[in-house]
């Protein structure tokens, strides 16, 4: 829900916009989402939903682009599971049950499976499935096209089922390819920029200190964006952060938030 939250992280791609028509809503409708049948072997479900109704999948041609000229839609990944915890705590009751009923103490392995499938499937009829939805925005012209998720499985499945509707394969952009989109000819200089130092480095390191004056270092804050946003259009805005040892991911936000 970034778009709608103000709150965005996202990966580009890029593909050619097709023709805004009633037969592209026709591609959309047929890859749309299905609801998953609790009483079926199928526990996952992938496919399109309206922008603005995660339960409605047809889609108006005249709606489907907004006054900024991006077509928006969302992908909906379902998965029907019952927790394990629960799924052990109901287990535990049926076999108690079933074991007193028979005379025993403990059921066989077998016969433990087979009890463990039927209150599954019990479970599974009075369980909803965990939903997920994330907005895509195609914009028509440049055609780039955004997920609104970084994450690598979501971007797997996003891709081939835009494949599946559209029959051309999105390809993930990077900086050499979204520099033209931003009107920037040419990329070489970006991948030159290095970031200053904002601090003093201890004596023993540096023979002459770093000056403090805003005159020698007025420019630092705009080298420091400049080569955050490169780094961020290199790695689909991720950065490896390390921390005493640990070592963790962080999504830059600097686009979304109209910082460049």
């Amino acid at each position: 829900m970034g778009l709608l939250t103000g709150n965005v992280s996202y990966r580009r791609f890029k593909a050619a916009a097709p023709k805004l028509d009633q037969g592209l809503c026709d591609r959309l409708h047929e890859q749309r989402f299905l609801e998953i049948d609790p009483h079926g072997d199928q526990l996952d479900s992938v496919g399109w939903v309206r922008f603005d109704d995660a339960f409605e999948s047809k889609h108006n041609p005249s709606e489907l682009v907004d006054d900024y000229g991006y077509m928006k839609w969302r992908l909906r990944l379902d998965k029907l599971s019952v927790p394990a915890g629960t799924l052990k705590a109901y287990l535990e009751v049926e076999e108690r049950a079933k074991a007193k009923a028979s005379g025993r103490d403990h059921l066989s392995k077998a016969e433990l499976a087979m009890l463990k499938l039927e209150v599954n499937k019990r479970l599974r009829l009075r369980s909803l499935p965990r939903m997920q939805l994330v907005e895509v925005a195609w914009q028509v012209e440049s055609g780039e096209l955004r997920l609104m998720s970084t994450s690598d499985s979501v971007a797997e499945v996003f891709q081939d089922k835009f494949e599946k509707t559209f029959g051309i394969k999105p390809e993930p952009i990077d900086l050499v390819t979204v520099l033209p989109l931003r009107e920037v000819r040419d990329p070489e200089p970006f991948a030159r920029v290095e970031p200053e130092v904002f601090h003093l480095r201890p004596a023993a390191e540096e023979a002459e200190p770093f000056p403090r004056t805003h005159a020698d270092h007025g420019f630092l804050g705009r080298e420091f964006l400049t080569w955050l946003w490169f780094k961020s259009e290199s790695n689909q805005g991720l950065f490896e952060v390390v921390d005493q040892g640990r070592s963790e991911e962080h999504t830059s936000e600097l686009q979304s938030r109209g910082l460049i």
